[in-house]
């Protein structure tokens, strides 16, 4: 189905339970490795995740683009986080799974706060990587505590 048309029915379904989602695809965007296309996926599903909590007038933008060498991905909500009294679905939660997301893929990831609410700013590059690539090293103090 590709990421293009996964998330225009994602975006559909959020839209129909009441939060504003705008969707902005390239128009020839293309396709993706399966990978990196769940990768995309979820980290908008996370991302959208606190939207959705929120009401709100204004609208969560997602934008999604590429250049000749990466996939481009902008997600600007109008608000910061929301604050859930149980402590549920933690936003620092949320941030680390998009960031861990963004760091298997070997792309970069910036979270910026501006006056009118988050920017997350998502590149993953689209070459291809390689099943023999070795798995990220773990700090020792990381292996005694797992």
């Amino acid at each position: 189905m590709g990421i293009g048309s996964a998330l225009k029915e994602y975006v559909a379904h959020i839209n129909r339970q009441g939060t504003r989602v705008q969707l902005e695809v390239s128009p020839h965007l293309g396709r993706f490795n399966r990978e990196l296309e769940i990768t995309v996926y979820r980290i908008v599903e996370e991302a959208l995740d606190d939207a959705s909590r929120r009401s709100t007038n204004t609208a969560t933008t997602v934008r999604l683009m590429r250049s000749d060498s990466s996939l481009l991905l902008e997600i600007e909500s109008p608000q910061g986080p929301s604050n859930n009294p149980d402590g549920s679905h933690r936003p620092e939660t949320r941030l680390t799974g998009i960031h861990e997301r963004v760091m298997e893929h070997r792309g970069s990831v910036h979270f910026t706060s501006t006056p009118s609410g988050t920017l997350i700013s998502v590149t993953l590059p689209l070459e291809a990587r390689t099943q023999t690539s070795p798995p990220a090293t773990i700090t020792p103090l990381l292996q005694k505590t797992a």
